[in-house]
């Protein structure tokens, strides 16, 4: 089992912070699981809607970026989108790339958001679930 993972996405919003929530459920207390972003964004409610749909908290902390992690700390790094995995590689080439869509992107009503990030919280279950082998 993995001891300690690291997700990493572009502003630390929406897609890692929704990583480091949904795999802190799926591996437990005993897991160290956090995210960072290149850049440090702002705290995105659809991100806690969508993960409250599913019996699961909002992200524990406001964003942050590489500055607040020491990469050696993690076992595992998952990169959740281009800029980031750029980043984290020069320091750590066995950062695992994980493309996931970004749901931010998506304009539209409410229910068009929603549904977005929906699919990029399920993308992320089904994805966690298949790498640490969890239900």
């Amino acid at each position: 089992m993995v001891a300690s993972v690291l997700f990493c996405c572009t502003m630390n919003s929406v897609r890692s912070p929704m990583a480091e929530v949904i795999a802190r459920h799926q591996l437990g207390p005993a897991a160290r699981i956090a995210s960072c972003g290149v850049f440090a964004g702002a705290f995105d409610p659809y991100v806690a809607m969508a993960l409250s749909e599913i019996g699961m908290e909002e992200p524990p902390h406001d964003p942050q970026d590489f500055s607040a992690i020491h990469l050696e700390d993690y076992g595992l790094i998952a990169a959740l989108s281009d800029e980031a995995y750029e980043s984290v590689r020069r320091e750590r080439p066995d950062a695992l790339y994980w493309p996931t869509s970004n749901p931010a992107a998506v304009l539209g009503s409410d229910e068009i958001v929603m549904a977005a990030y929906r699919a990029t919280r399920d993308e992320l279950r089904q994805r966690l679930a298949a790498a640490f082998r969890t239900v």
